[in-house]
């Protein structure tokens, strides 16, 4: 199983480039072809999103290695959504067309990789995420959630940070944006290198 996910992760942003080269320079001829495109997308860029996500949570385990990671997840991921895109547009799939909207739903459901400066204020955007926040021992930073989240949407929430660095004032804040987070309106987060993650029950922030 590691194996397969390993391959996917690895090869499947680059199968689906060479697809959408491939549209690109000769678009399906028939609305046969066009479905055929479609469902090949759909076999080979599924599998991709599930295993680039299962690679992007096992390396929150190694603290160590998070800034490498973070930069191989944007590469792998910003082929992935080009690639979509890429295909989408060839077939003709816009929003408000039935198979554009899946397609659509498909690329926001992928991974993303978020850095975000520390020291700001942050609005998150409506899309599921890996968030690396860099700390910034002189002054604050806050991330506010997305006002109307979906049911089941999450964010794992990464606080970059020399381990050396003893002033545990806290320096991050991931604010509900009119839902609560684990029962208060804002969380914070004082350790370097410190991980959440929150999940939107349909009623507030769930920290897990």
């Amino acid at each position: 199983m590691d194996g397969a996910i390993q391959i996917f992760a690895a090869f499947g942003p680059f199968v689906l480039t060479v697809m959408g080269v491939i549209v690109s320079i000769k678009p399906p001829a028939s609305p046969k072809a066009h479905y055929a495109w479609l469902g090949l997308f759909l076999i080979i860029g599924l599998p991709t999103s599930f295993a680039t996500y299962a690679e992007m949570r096992s390396s929150d385990k190694t603290s160590n290695d998070t800034n490498t990671t973070v930069h191989d997840l944007r590469t792998e991921n910003k082929g992935l959504n080009s690639s979509l895109q890429s295909i989408s547009k060839s077939l003709g799939l816009n929003a408000g067309s039935p198979l554009g909207d899946i397609l659509l739903k498909i690329e926001a459901l992928s991974p993303h990789v978020l850095s975000v400066k520390g020291g700001s204020i942050y609005q998150v955007p409506a899309i599921s995420a890996l968030i690396d926040v860099q700390r910034n021992k002189a002054a604050k930073t806050i991330l506010i959630l997305p006002a109307a989240p979906y049911v089941g949407e999450r964010f794992d929430i990464k606080f970059s940070g020399s381990p050396a660095d003893s002033n545990t004032a806290v320096q991050l804040w991931v604010r509900g944006n009119g839902h609560s987070v684990d029962g208060y309106p804002e969380y914070g987060m004082p350790f370097a290198n410190q991980a959440i993650t929150v999940t939107f029950d349909g009623k507030r922030w769930v920290i897990t």
